[in-house]
């Protein structure tokens, strides 16, 4: 008879597993938010997270069938869908699902429960209402246990606790027995819940029901018969005390280990069984007789413990009347809202026991939605306030929501959201508050692990996820652009180790880079730069685990295998003591010049914020104007990237800036910049600095044979015990230590532990470097700093070599300037290497000429060529002066020449008649100014009278005088636009036209420079060849190619042969026809050479998939979303962009005659304006 009403029970299951969907299949609105719960799942790691969450799918109908993480079915479990997660058996990143329990529907994130992938449980707790933390019952409170219990305090978010893995064999009852003895009678009421602090903070949300400090008493009487009992509240007394909060239990496990077979449920006071083959029918029955004196002072504990934090119940309590279920039930879900009290639910997930009662407990005391006040920051007349968010699930407030987190998936990138006001719906435009960036919402979905379920709308409480949005991890959200609202952003851990890494391959370099970007994108942790120096990436996350997950997913998802270097510590230099400063920067040698005083201290910045830079403002009147401080904050920033003693950043101190000076013609941002970086450089050498290292929080477990061995290596490597822990036959120890020497312990732990012993590690603060060890880094760096020099020396032997990025160096080979070119190429590396620097920390200073030969801006920096105000080597009128080489200078200034200035033309490259005339003035090209100086003589040695100076140049732009019929309809207004010339096929022959047709609208970019060789008569010859691409961002590009002697006369060459070429584009849409066309008309092909592009159109919010020349010429086109396509020798430039452009133009002949209707009856304007151009005859 019981097998038929087990079978029948079960037959029940299945049917309403089948149907469990079937409420919820309405429109969202219709979900009330009381209907409504947001939790997410986190724990140390192999705490049986993931484990818990297979179940909870199980049970409420959402998966037919349970697997395990390391199953022998090797199917994985549900949310541990990456193939990585199912070879290591570890969570990696975050997962979303949903399932419907009791007609409530349950939003769940499973995190990771691995120190290195901390930031998924930070961004999950950040949009979530509730929390499970899961614990394990043999380990109990471990290290990362600490961390998300922080992470859990930062949000404020109330939680319950389930105690896991009760099956277990060293849950050993006799064991703790006497444990829990021991801890039961220390007095604990004085010490002050750790929640009290918490809730003292001002926070991003707060309960409804608020929030207040307390103390509890342990009950003295806990000794008991039940063995298993003992066991779990030793847990819950070292839960309690480790933890400090105030805890009890809703059940009461039957059996221990093996015989581990029920729960008593203390608040009805039934026993609770699992039966079925997967534990899915829940048999109530009467309490065993051995336990129901124990189930009856488990309920009085409970009141009296929920009594402590509630009034409600206190009174009833007081009054010594015994409270009802509901009335109980009532109380904690109070007590849990106002995170005061945190039930503990029992359980083994593995054995399909306590699921079912989690999922009550889940519904019965986490809060919805509306029961949770989120906060934003609102900015009004200049002011921030904080205003609460309404939410009710209608659509009558605007929208407003968070996207906390970023995936690369099929249909591009995905972005997670959480509703927290309003309506989102498939269509809606909404806004990032940072960037201001309007999109539209395409395809709007909600996710079960990595499927997707589409779903046309979503309110206020809802987790979806959407395509194509263009954003950062935390950004905001909104409908109304006019409001400026933000949410609190997320926190994120800096990261703490480093390695070098490069693919093994030259080939995979695309793929590698695609990885970064993309990785770097999705995880605010994992950091990549480029060491100049030392020429390679080097990427930073949270541990040696995440770095070795992410070079691995490169290898399985991108196809590309990389090597990682050994893991480099993320040392840190800070102050000692205060430095006093004052700087005076001048830089005024005629024109406009460069000046800036900055007089102020830095000090050094207490412990607990050695991580930060502060910059101050103390100045009294206006000797430093308000317009540069942030200029002088952001070169104080600049100088401290890197140290003095091994050049790693600077942290941990104060830039107190207290007085200074300006110039009202000569104080730019720019100035004052160089001003707050020089001043820093003195603060480098007249101050005491030393280093500072993570130190982290390690925890250890091994059998006790292994105690002395594991304690023995924790002091080799420098750890400082904090405590010691003997349970039975187990040794825990938990100490600090620096990072820097645990690199490799887990190797050494499982060699002296027989593979028995495990630890975990997580950050916890930054500390002073020991002596002996500082010394030794700041050798090491001093070492590769000159092994570097010595690199730079070996490869500037041929002076050609030194100086690769100039070609016109290499035409000096075949002319008798050769023996000159080597002495420059010497004085340079003199002046590099030999002669003494300005200050200790500066190794080139920034002037040239007669002031120390060659600077550090003698490459084409923002002012000097190879000296410094048109000083040259020595001269103006006979080196390479300021206009020949330098950015600021190539098309000449008011000062000097045109295309050099009083070198290039009137100097030594005019040798073999000493020099001829001046330099071509500035009015020549952009306004006014002289020619430059004479060259030395005509003579064969250069040593006669120099020659005249070019003339004074004419002030202003000449007036264009159309020569073509066209020209004199587009200037006499005639013809007003682009598109009335497009209409009618007529040739543009003077790019004035477009000048002034489009005016500034007209942005132009330099895509390459190249050299190339032209034989003419007088033999081989090099040439410069300029490739310049043009546009208005709004439907018309071009693409011009010019070849010239000079590089500024090929680059303007180019943009004249752009304008002529300019186009019209034709722009259209993906789907809905929402909006301003955005994409391709349709699918289109260019060709130039061996390289073919395909573009094709994408939805709204794709952005442009795509190589950057591709990507500049698209943009440049109005072109928002686009999938590309090449292939061909695409590292040829050039053609890679003639390709680009045709395939652009290739969209004019997709043109219908519904946009441009009448097009053939209408005339052109040649002939409708006929007689004013016979009766305005041409005149030049």
């Amino acid at each position: 008879m019981n097998c038929i009403v087990k079978t029948i029970q079960y037959a029940l299951f299945k049917r309403a597993q089948k149907f469990q969907l079937r409420y919820f299949c309405g429109e969202a609105e219709t979900i009330p938010s009381e209907k409504i719960r947001n939790i997410g799942i986190s724990a140390h790691i192999d705490s049986g997270k993931t484990t818990v969450t297979e179940r909870i799918l199980y049970y409420a109908g959402r998966i037919k069938e349970m697997h395990e993480v390391k199953g022998k079915d090797q199917v994985g479990a549900t949310m541990d869908f990456m193939e990585l997660e199912r070879q290591r058996g570890i969570t990696i990143q975050s997962a979303a699902t949903y399932v419907h329990w009791k007609n409530v529907m349950v939003n769940i994130i499973d995190t990771p429960g691995h120190v290195d992938f901390t930031v998924e449980v930070e961004r999950a707790l950040r949009v979530l209402d509730g929390a499970v933390l899961i614990l394990c019952g043999v380990a109990g409170v471990q290290s990362q246990t600490f961390t998300v219990y922080r992470q859990i305090n930062r949000y404020n978010v109330p939680f319950i606790a389930f105690v896991n893995k009760l099956d277990r064999q060293n849950a050993n009852a006799h064991r703790l027995n006497g444990e829990a003895e021991i801890r039961a009678r220390r007095p604990c009421g004085a010490k002050e819940s750790a929640v009290t602090d918490v809730n003292s903070c001002s926070r991003r949300r707060r309960l409804v029901c608020g929030a207040a400090s307390f103390t509890f008493p342990i009950i003295d009487n806990c000794a008991s018969s039940n063995g298993a009992f003992s066991l779990c509240f030793s847990y819950y007394i070292h839960t309690s005390q480790r933890l400090g909060l105030n805890t009890a239990f809703l059940h009461l496990p039957i059996g221990t280990e093996n015989n581990f077979s029920g729960l008593v449920d203390i608040i009805n006071q039934h026993a609770l069984f699992f039966d079925g083959p997967q534990g899915e029918i829940i048999r109530k029955d009467e309490i065993p007789k051995e336990m129901r004196t124990e189930s009856q002072d488990r309920l009085f504990e409970l009141i009296e413990h929920v009594s402590n934090v509630d009034d409600i119940l206190g009174d009833l309590f007081l009054l010594e009347k015994k409270p009802t279920a509901d009335q109980l039930r009532a109380a904690i879900r109070r007590a849990v809202l106002g995170r005061k009290f945190i039930p503990v639910c029992l359980g083994s997930a593995l054995k399909n026991k306590g699921v079912q009662p989690l999922l009550d407990a889940i519904i019965d005391y986490l809060p919805n939605p509306s029961e949770v006040e989120n906060l934003a920051n609102v900015e009004i007349d200049g002011h921030v306030v904080q205003e609460h968010l309404d939410p009710s699930r209608t659509d009558q407030k605007p929208f407003v929501g968070l996207a906390f987190k970023l995936e690369a998936g099929k249909f591009g990138q995905l972005t997670y959201f959480r509703i927290y006001q309003g309506r989102l719906g498939r269509g809606s435009a909404i806004v990032n508050s940072r960037t201001w960036k309007r999109t539209r919402v395409q395809r709007l979905v909600r996710m079960h692990a990595n499927r997707m379920e589409d779903i046309e709308e979503a309110y206020a409480g809802d987790i979806c996820a959407t395509f194509g949005l263009e954003c950062a991890s935390g950004d905001t959200f909104l409908s109304d652009a006019s409001r400026k609202l933000a949410l609190e952003n997320i926190y994120v851990p800096k990261p703490v180790v480093s390695m070098a890494i490069k693919p093994k391959s030259k080939k995979d370099a695309d793929n590698f880079l695609k990885a970064l970007n993309r990785f770097c994108k999705e995880d605010p942790t994992f950091h990549r730069e480029y060491n100049v120096e030392a020429k390679e990436v080097i990427v930073s996350g949270m541990g040696e685990l995440q770095l070795e997950v992410y070079a691995q997913r490169m290898k399985a998802e991108y196809n590309c295998e990389v090597e990682l270097g050994k893991p480099k510590v993320a040392f840190r230099e800070t102050l000692t003591e205060k430095c006093a400063f004052d700087y005076w920067h001048r830089k005024q040698t005629g024109g406009h010049g460069q000046y800036g005083r900055v007089i102020g201290v830095c000090e050094p910045l207490p412990p607990n914020q050695n991580l930060d830079l502060i910059f101050t403002d103390e100045c009294i009147g206006t000797n430093v104007p308000k317009q540069f401080m942030p200029a002088i904050d952001k070169g104080f920033r600049e100088a401290c990237q890197k140290g003095p003693l091994i050049g790693a950043p600077v942290t941990g101190i104060r830039f107190r800036l207290k007085d200074g000076a300006h110039h009202i013609v000569d104080s730019t941002e720019i100035a004052f910049i160089l001003t707050a970086k020089y001043a820093m450089n003195d603060v480098f050498s007249d101050g005491r600095w030393h280093i500072i290292e993570p130190v982290m929080k390690v925890e250890a477990t091994c059998p006790t044979e292994f105690q002395g061995s594991v304690m023995a290596a924790l002091s080799k490597r420098q750890a400082v015990i904090i405590s010691t822990d003997l349970i039975e036959n187990f040794f825990s120890v938990i100490c600090e230590a620096p990072l820097n020497c645990m690199f490799g312990f887990v190797t050494e732990l499982r060699s002296l532990t027989e593979g028995k012993g495990e630890y975990s590690m997580e950050y916890s603060r930054y500390a002073p470097l020991k002596p002996e060890i500082a010394e030794q880094l700041i050798s090491e760096s001093s070492q590769s700093e000159v092994s570097n020099r010595t690199s730079k020396r070996l490869k500037g032997t041929c002076y050609f070599q030194c100086f690769p990025r100039y070609p016109p160096f290499q035409l000096l080979i075949n002319t008798p300037l050769y023996l000159f070119a080597h002495i420059c190429s010497f004085l340079f590396l003199y002046s590099v290497f030999c002669v003494k620097p300005r200050r200790s920390y500066i190794h080139m200073t920034d002037r040239g000429g007669f002031h120390g030969g060659f600077g550090t801006s003698a490459f084409g920096e923002a002012t000097a060529g190879f000296g410094d105000a048109g000083a040259g080597f020595g001269d103006p009128g006979v080196g390479f002066g300021e206009a020949g080489f330098g950015s600021a200078g190539g098309f000449g200034d008011s000062a000097g020449g045109g295309f050099g200035g009083s070198g290039f033309r009137g100097g030594n490259f005019a040798y073999s008649r000493g020099g001829s005339s001046g330099g071509f003035g500035r009015a020549n090209f952009y306004g006014s100014g002289r020619g430059g100086r004479g060259g030395r003589g005509r003579g064969s040695r250069g040593r006669g009278r120099g020659g005249r100076g070019g003339a004074r140049g004419k002030e202003g732009a000449k007036e264009w005088i159309p020569v073509t019929k066209l020209g004199r309809l587009v200037k006499d207004g005639k013809i007003k636009s682009l598109e009335e010339i497009y209409l009618h096929s007529l040739p543009i022959k003077e790019f004035e036209i477009i000048d002034f047709l489009l005016g500034e609208q007209l942005k132009d970019d330099v895509l390459k420079i190249m050299p190339v060789q032209k034989q003419t008569r007088a033999g081989q010859r090099t040439r410069f060849k300029a490739f310049v691409a043009i546009g208005d961002y709004n439907g018309h590009v071009g693409l011009g190619v010019k070849c010239s002697k000079e590089v500024a006369t090929a680059i303007r060459g180019a943009i004249i042969a752009a304008k002529l070429s300019v186009i019209p584009v034709r722009r259209g849409y993906w789907g809905n026809k929402i909006g301003k066309p955005h994409t391709v008309p349709c699918k289109v092909t260019g060709k130039c050479g061996s390289v073919l592009v395909r573009l094709i159109p994408a939805p709204k919010g794709t952005g442009i998939v795509s190589a950057p020349v591709p990507k500049k010429l698209l943009q440049m086109a109005g072109i928002d979303d686009c999938y590309t396509c090449a292939k061909g020798s695409t590292g040829t430039l050039g053609n890679f962009a003639k390709a680009t452009y045709a395939a652009i133009a290739a969209t004019y002949s997709y043109l219908t005659p519904d946009l441009w209707k009448g097009a053939a009856l209408s005339r052109s304007p040649y002939q409708a304006f006929a007689e004013f151009l016979k009766s305005n005859p041409l005149s030049v």
